[in-house]
């Protein structure tokens, strides 16, 4: 989940909204959060030094955006299944904003009707994206 310092009332809410949930999510953040666990939050180092953006996103853009912080998240993790923390590896990721509201109920049925060992791809995809070697997936 993309999630922004300033805006850690709208994680308080994604927290409470999935807590009756065993799913397993991670915030890529701008900078801590104090609303959710630590263990569940990704700061790339640059961003700890004080790096504002820069070249992350493929542009000329000089700030810190979140789909900066989400690109270098991929680049940093390409197998998503060396996620986690001695578990299982996830059967399916979802990318989202801290403005989208889940509902997990649905996300789930409709999950269930679908193979988790077959690649898919729920959304859409920007193909020219101006970011170097990737498409860009996004899905609002």
């Amino acid at each position: 989940v993309m999630a922004s310092h300033s805006l850690q009332e709208r994680v308080k809410l994604l927290e409470a909204s999935w807590s009756e949930t065993s799913l397993r999510r991670l915030y890529l953040v701008d900078d801590w959060l104090d609303a959710a666990p630590r263990d569940k939050q990704w700061r790339h180092v640059a961003a700890a030094q004080g790096f504002t953006g820069g070249n992350f996103d493929g542009m000329s853009s000089n700030y810190w955006d979140a789909q900066s912080r989400q690109l270098e998240f991929m680049r940093r993790h390409p197998n998503v299944s060396e996620l986690g923390s001695g578990g299982s590896p996830p059967s399916w990721v979802l990318l989202s904003d801290d403005d989208t509201w889940v509902q997990v109920g649905a996300l789930l049925d409709f999950l269930a009707i679908h193979d988790a060992n077959v690649p898919a791809l729920f959304g859409y995809v920007l193909s020219d994206a101006h970011v170097l070697g990737y498409d860009y997936p996004c899905g609002g």
